[in-house]
């Protein structure tokens, strides 16, 4: 399929870079912070503010009563997100950035 991949770690301003060219950034993140869970998690970021990032959670904890409503748009501080974006005791960081095929 010739997909790019490159190998260096994205920081939230990258992100926001890929996301205002028409990127939508998936970005790996450590779910300790949010559920207290030491397990890798993927979330969709959704927009960009000078304080927060938001995100889209594919994870609706049915038994705490959250609905689809409740894990849109997740706002994270930016500083918080540079925490949460990385797994495990070497910190490791993946990111896809979906983007519309470019016509040639």
């Amino acid at each position: 399929y010739h997909v790019p991949i490159h190998y260096s770690p994205l920081t939230v301003d990258d992100l926001e870079t890929q996301f205002q060219s028409g990127g939508i950034p998936v970005v790996l993140i450590s779910s300790y912070r949010i559920y207290q869970e030491k397990l890798p998690h993927w979330m969709v970021v959704t927009g960009f503010d000078e304080r927060y990032i938001y995100v889209h959670d594919s994870f609706i904890d049915e038994k705490t009563g959250k609905s689809v409503t409740d894990v849109m748009n997740l706002p994270i501080l930016r500083s918080e997100f540079e925490r949460m974006a990385r797994y495990g005791k070497a910190g490791q960081k993946a990111a896809l950035i979906i983007k519309r095929k470019q016509a040639k």
